[in-house]
């Protein structure tokens, strides 16, 4: 009989440490989450100072083209933004730059630039403005067949 409270005082103490771990565990995560939204903000927010210097009034495609850039890793936006200030700031350094930006958005989702995706990037960039962008988010989550398969005639 002097058993069962001593068993229910551990019970309940296993449960309280549980909370407290999950507590614990919880802050963690909602600090490194923070951490990363922070960075990823930060970074969207000098791509989108930098495009507005570079090519000035942002247009949509532009616009849509600056989420997805933020989440792509900092050696290779680098090496994007030194080819990007590389373009002349008219029309034709625009449209080059937009072309610019999908693929290395398409290379970092599939790892390589061929003829297909190459053959895909002006209808990308034709798309309107809310398709664009719904592609865009939708692109880690598509595969290279189905990306491919959604520019066939």
């Amino acid at each position: 009989m002097a058993l069962a409270p001593l068993y229910r005082q551990q019970i309940e103490a296993a449960v309280q440490q549980g909370r407290e771990q999950g507590i614990q565990q919880g802050r963690e995560q909602g600090i490194q989450q923070g951490r990363e939204q922070g960075i990823q903000q930060g970074q969207r927010l000098i791509i989108e100072n930098f495009l507005r210097i570079r090519f000035g009034q942002l247009d949509e495609t532009l616009v849509a083209l600056m989420e997805p850039l933020s989440a792509l890793p900092p050696e290779q936006l680098t090496l994007l933004l030194l080819q990007l200030s590389q373009l002349s700031g008219d029309a034709i350094g625009t449209q080059q730059g937009q072309h610019l930006i999908i693929e290395s958005l398409l290379k970092f989702h599939f790892g390589e630039w061929d003829e297909q995706l190459a053959a895909i990037a002006q209808s990308v960039l034709a798309l309107p403005h809310q398709e664009l962008t719904v592609l865009l988010q939708q692109l880690s989550q598509l595969d290279r067949n189905e990306l491919l398969a959604k520019f066939q005639p």
